[in-house]
């Protein structure tokens, strides 16, 4: 895991930070990453949910086809 750096999330010229700056990953990379994981979202969990909300079997589903 990775401790949350200080400052907000997607404000880098206010003092924050991006994940790509923090995972030390280029805009290549995080994009492949991301829309990976859109497409295990879809397949698994119910987009109109929240995800606390998400039955738990679909979460289980979910972090399985996740892990690295």
């Amino acid at each position: 895991l990775i401790r949350r750096p200080r400052g907000a999330l997607s404000k880098p010229n206010h003092g924050g930070y991006t994940l790509c700056q923090v995972l030390n990953w280029n805009d290549k990379t995080y994009k492949s990453m991301q829309e990976g994981l859109h497409e295990v979202c879809e397949e698994y969990l119910d987009l109109r949910v929240n995800f606390p909300n998400q039955a738990p079997a679909a979460v289980a589903m979910f972090l399985n086809a996740v892990r690295l």
